[in-house]
């Protein structure tokens, strides 16, 4: 508390220079040598503590336009991070994350992994009465998908070292059936493939084969 009341009385005093501030701060605490310990290479190291440098320069240059101070170089940071997000092209790939950090988004295939009681709901909702604020999670991410959904969880999980059963979310009675496909996993990892899936998977082998050598 003393550490912020101090550096808190230096950015209040007139014609402080915010960035000279700073710099004292990120040196009192020792926070470059906190990010070496933590990096796992040298090269990470280095980016971590340029990175720390940059954004000393680049609040530097902010004060020196005659900038709106502290509040006004995080709004105008957040904003340039923003539109950094927003040029960047979309790539193909799969996101991991959670329904909270979902909402808003939309993705093409959605993947709703370990929907099951006391996960989801969880455990303590009943005894907090706060189930109706999971199910909330749940629609959201159902939501999200734009053209498939699957749900997915456990028959049993190892906790401890030894198997506990597991069983399917009480959310999962309430979707309408007309609109939902049961699959086992075992029936479905155990069942023969068909003429057509086994040509297509061995033209991807052949292809992938024939990269590395031309030949084939």
């Amino acid at each position: 508390m003393d550490l912020i009341d101090s550096y808190e009385t230096k950015l209040g005093q007139p014609l402080t220079k915010m960035a000279d501030v700073v710099y004292e701060l990120v040196r009192d605490i020792g926070y470059v040598e906190s990010l070496r310990r933590s990096a796992h290479s040298p090269e990470e190291a280095q980016n971590r503590e340029e990175n720390v440098r940059e954004m000393i320069r680049t609040l530097s240059e902010y004060e020196s336009r005659g900038g709106d101070g502290l509040p006004g170089f995080l709004a105008e940071t957040s904003l340039d991070r923003d539109r950094q997000e927003d040029s960047e092209p979309q790539k193909e790939g799969v996101t991991l994350i959670t329904f909270h950090a979902a909402k808003g988004l939309e993705f093409p295939h959605v993947f709703l992994v370990g929907i099951e009681e006391s996960i989801l709901p969880h455990a303590r909702s009943k005894l907090e009465g706060s189930i109706d604020e999971e199910r909330r999670l749940f629609y959201v991410g159902i939501t999200r998908a734009m053209r498939t959904l699957a749900i997915s969880y456990c028959v049993h999980r190892k906790k401890y070292g030894s198997p506990t059963p597991c069983y399917p979310s009480s959310f999962l009675a309430d979707l309408d059936p007309r609109y939902t496909e049961i699959v086992n996993f075992h029936e479905l990892t155990t069942k023969p493939a068909n003429e057509s899936t086994a040509r297509s998977h061995f033209a991807k082998m052949r292809e992938l084969l024939a990269r590395k050598d031309p030949a084939l």
